[in-house]
């Protein structure tokens, strides 16, 4: 429904009001808020912002949907070790609104994409989330949407191991650009067809294929807990 009330165009990573600019969107998240940029090919926030998930709640009208219920309390969380909350305001009057179990693909909401493929680990040289055109997609059944997530962050992009890859039976949940889920162990994301970029990037699709497997290789929990070594 989003997509067709913004001219077929997924969600940004976040939205947000770049260094104070202005107000800051509801719910004004701190937590990955990302780092001070340019803003020629860099628009990460570096202030408060709304998340993807955020901007889809009024299409939900239940926060609960947000949380995945064999590990709700990974992901996003609503205190920091203080008890301070990680937000300006509480969606819907309550903290616990702001948990999250959920990530988006890089790929599936990037505005533009400059690629390092010489990289064995981050194949993405820039940050651009500002939403992508569904028309950009030559097989939107084939390029992963929406991930478990494991860390902060809203979205997945080079750190792959910020996903909860191992939460059912050593595999996760994905969801699909066209909208259809599936169940997968994270191996299978990545060969033999990359399933994180379209197929229409094939040198992009073999460089995230090796350094996604990289990273999950040399983290131990991803390796044991995903890969199963």
């Amino acid at each position: 429904m989003y997509t067709q009330d913004y001219d077929e165009r997924t969600t940004p990573a976040k939205v947000c009001n770049h260094n104070y600019s202005g107000p800051n969107p509801s719910p004004g998240r701190y937590l990955c808020w990302g780092g001070t940029t340019d803003y020629t090919n860099n628009w990460d926030c570096g202030a408060p912002y709304a998340a993807w998930y955020d901007l889809l709640a009024p299409y939900m009208k239940n926060y609960g949907i947000l949380r995945c219920p064999s590990r709700p309390d990974r992901g996003y969380y609503p205190f920091d070790a203080n008890g301070n909350p990680t937000a300006e305001t509480a969606p819907g009057g309550s903290w616990e609104n702001l948990r999250n179990t959920y990530a988006v693909n890089f790929y599936a909401v990037a505005t533009n994409v400059i690629w390092n493929l010489a990289s064995a680990t981050s194949c993405y040289a820039n940050w651009d989330g500002r939403g992508r055109p569904l028309a950009r997609f030559s097989a939107p059944a084939n390029v992963v949407a929406i991930v478990e997530a494991f860390g902060t962050c809203p979205d997945i992009r080079n750190v792959v191991t910020n996903m909860d890859c191992s939460v059912h039976n050593r595999g996760s949940n994905y969801v699909f650009v066209d909208g259809h889920a599936k169940w997968l162990r994270i191996s299978a994301t990545l060969n033999p067809a990359n399933l994180w970029v379209d197929e229409s990037e094939p040198d992009a699709r073999a460089c995230v294929s090796n350094a996604y497997m990289n990273r999950l290789m040399s983290n131990e929990r991803t390796r044991t807990q995903c890969l199963g070594q």
